[in-house]
């Protein structure tokens, strides 16, 4: 992993990083979850009213229904071993996403577990959360690196070398890579870039990847393989009869093609702004599991080697 960054960066890793990005920003990519009510769609049409004079007025509160269902989820996710949740709602309110991620909060903290809004910056800053996923058409992750800070985790789908190798200068943390194998949860998505795709972006980015797009317990270990530091699910999951053992058998799927690829108990993820070593525990480690977390250094750092923290 250490030749694919210097490949990626040649003149080393200071010259391309964003300078807002904290010295140590700490996440671990190898199960990413994505989670959100059980059918995000909008709310029922409701009557016009008269324009809100107070926060209060902008509209009820999602039902308590949902709420409990996504929490549910994110316990059986985080149970079987997710080392990262985002929230996607993509078509609800923005009352209705804080009300989420406030309910989530308290479940994935005592999890070491961060937290990251899709898309909404906005929403990831009103609420604490510990970042925010973007993509193309989003936020710009520079401005988004402004909003939330150096200590925010901020990632960017690049689905091809070009798209990912301005991420880290921008300021972003990690990459989602694909679609990859083909998704069903995600009709606007482009053709699949397949395991070639997901190598080819992984030799032009030293950031570390998430592998999304139709993984299952089956392919995660070619993801893992083709470079991938992680994978990013939705139905594998979400959909199972049982999330926290659809979660803890790809879990096992993910180490295991880890530990294959020569790295056990060593994270594959490589950053731009150098992986070394932490002098105490990483602060996000998924729930009874050692963390591989990534450590992500200061630009000044030289050090391009994966260790565990």
């Amino acid at each position: 992993m250490a030749e694919r960054a210097d490949a990626a960066e040649g003149s080393g890793a200071g010259s391309n990083v964003d300078p807002r990005v904290s010295d140590s920003i700490h996440f671990d990519l190898r199960l990413y979850v994505l989670v959100g009510p059980p059918q995000a769609a909008p709310p029922a049409a409701q009557p016009a009213a008269e324009p809100a004079t107070s926060l209060d007025e902008f509209g009820p509160e999602p039902p308590r229904d949902e709420v409990a269902a996504l929490v549910s989820l994110a316990r059986a996710a985080i149970e079987g071993g997710a080392t990262m949740l985002q929230l996607r709602a993509k078509d609800r309110p923005t009352r209705d996403l804080v009300a989420f991620a406030r309910a989530l909060l308290p479940i994935t903290r005592p999890a070491g577990v961060p937290l990251l809004i899709n898309d909404r910056a906005d929403v990831a800053a009103a609420v604490g959360a510990d970042g925010v996923h973007l993509g193309p058409g989003d936020l710009a992750v520079e401005a988004a690196r402004t909003l939330l800070g150096p200590s925010a985790i901020i990632g960017y789908s690049a689905g091809s070398p070009a798209e990912a190798a301005p991420a880290a200068r921008r300021g972003a943390s990690y990459l989602g890579t694909g679609d990859v194998f083909g998704t069903r949860t995600k009709p606007d998505a482009d053709a699949p870039i397949g395991l070639h795709g997901l190598a080819a972006v992984a030799r032009a980015t030293a950031l570390p990847i998430v592998a999304i797009g139709g993984v299952n317990e089956s392919n995660a270990p070619d993801a893992i393989a083709a470079g991938a530091s992680g994978v990013a699910v939705v139905s594998a999951i979400t959909g199972a009869p049982d999330p926290a053992a659809a979660a803890r058998a790809l879990r096992a799927a993910v180490d295991a093609a880890i530990g294959a690829r020569g790295e056990a108990g060593v994270t594959n993820a490589t950053a731009t702004m150098a992986v070394a070593a932490s002098t105490g525990p990483a602060p996000y480690a998924s729930a009874g599991s050692t963390s591989t977390a990534t450590s992500i250094q200061t630009p000044d750092s030289t050090n391009h080697s994966s260790t565990t923290l």
